[in-house]
């Protein structure tokens, strides 16, 4: 076998080196770049999870405040419900439990008729009733303190006149005048 000069063995030597060390290079620079890529998206998977950790955080937020919400039309449409609800039948049947709790004789309930007051309809009811002072603040004060929105229009006591030194009946005349509402449904 002949014999590689020393010389040519140097410059082969150096080329392989070279080239390894070129390709080695070349190897390095493709990771980097790569990496660099990797980092990239790494930082956009970072920022759309604190995105979603924060869309997450608001969802939640907004649930409490329904919830919140619901709590607070379920209370509202207490005071003021819906025509559909309770219309001059429920408030008969309300009348009915006031006149039993507060002991009062019912003589009449009149409605008044309706009116239309923006998002609103008013009923109006004229009641006379007969009862002891007591019985009559009772079944006022149960319209006054129900949840639902009642407004007392007018009321007006009267008693029999008898002849001079004649006690009166403690029971008094009353004629209540009563408003309440109920909220359009948009629907």
């Amino acid at each position: 076998m002949a014999r590689i000069p020393e010389k040519r063995l140097i410059a082969i030597i150096v080329v392989i080196i070279v080239l390894i060390l070129g390709g080695f290079g070349t190897w390095t620079f493709l990771l980097y770049q790569k990496n660099k890529d990797v980092k990239t998206k790494v930082a956009g998977l970072r920022s759309k999870s604190g995105d979603y950790f924060r869309i997450k955080n608001d969802v939640k937020q907004m649930q409490t405040e329904l919830e919140g919400l619901k709590e607070f039309v379920l209370k509202a449409s207490q005071i003021l419900p819906s025509a559909a609800v309770a219309g001059t039948d429920g408030f008969l049947e309300l009348c009915g439990k006031f006149k039993a709790k507060s002991g009062i004789k019912h003589e009449a309930l009149t409605p008044l008729g309706k009116g239309e007051e923006g998002q609103f309809t008013r009923y109006r009811y004229q009641a006379k009733i007969t009862g002891d002072a007591e019985q009559i603040v009772k079944f006022i004060n149960e319209f006054e303190s129900h949840e639902r929105f009642f407004k007392i229009d007018a009321f007006k006591i009267s008693i029999n006149r008898l002849a001079p030194g004649v006690w009166p009946e403690p029971e008094k005349r009353c004629t209540v005048t009563i408003s309440t509402y109920t909220y359009k449904s948009a629907r």
